[in-house]
């Protein structure tokens, strides 16, 4: 009887040790999921990653591209995106306003790009001087009146942003993400995109910080 006793026993103690384990396995799961959503934010091996981004249409990244839609206003004038600004600031530093009326005027993208290369009188020196203030001013005007996009820019840390587009050189890096990998940072771009993401992530975080500051002065926190 007793020997019958312990063999009832054994199976259930058997049965209950994976359950068990099948619960900590899960825990482990859901902890590595949650650690492995907010690496942007902490630093790990990713938070030395760059973030690589190019086209409107990316889905994690493509709200950080000079073509992703989001209407905003500097010196009281409409935009649709970045890129939209950055080239009616171009025709306007070098006096085009035929193209800056139809660049303003262009509804598409496609149409503002096609005026945007039409702009008369370009200064390439010029240009490079004046670009990456340009391309900063726009991306605060964007970020600034879009909580939901600013909390994604912010949420990448203290990463990296390279513009990979392996047509442009000035404001990307003239590479896409894969072949910017393989070559090596030496090869790359000027990447001044990217640098005004940076700058605008910088003065959001000094924004942020300082209006914190002022709140815990009223409520007299020191």
């Amino acid at each position: 009887m007793p020997k019958a006793k312990s063999k009832s026993k054994k199976p259930a103690t058997r049965a209950a040790r994976p359950s068990a384990r099948s619960e900590a396995g899960n825990r482990g799961r859901q902890q590595r999921s949650i650690a492995n959503r907010s690496t942007a934010q902490e630093p790990t091996e990713d938070g030395d990653r760059p973030v690589f981004f190019w086209k409107e249409t990316e889905r994690e990244v493509g709200f950080l591209s000079p073509w992703y839609k989001c209407v905003f206003k500097e010196s009281g004038v409409r935009y649709t995106s970045v890129g939209h600004s950055i080239l009616a600031e171009k025709a306007r530093l070098f006096g085009d306003n035929d193209a800056l009326k139809q660049i303003l005027a262009a509804d598409t993208a496609e149409e503002q790009k096609l005026w945007g290369g039409n702009i008369k009188g370009i200064n390439d020196k010029i240009w490079e001087e004046h670009a990456l203030d340009i391309a900063t001013r726009a991306n605060i005007a964007k970020f600034f009146v879009s909580a939901p996009l600013k909390g994604r820019l912010e949420s990448f840390g203290t990463r990296e942003f390279v513009l990979a587009s392996p047509h442009d050189r000035l404001f990307g890096i003239g590479f896409n993400a894969a072949d910017a990998i393989q070559v090596g940072k030496e090869q790359w771009g000027q990447n001044l995109f990217g640098q005004a993401l940076h700058a605008t992530r910088s003065l959001l975080d000094y924004t942020l910080r300082s209006a914190t500051a002022r709140q815990y002065d009223e409520m007299g926190v020191r």
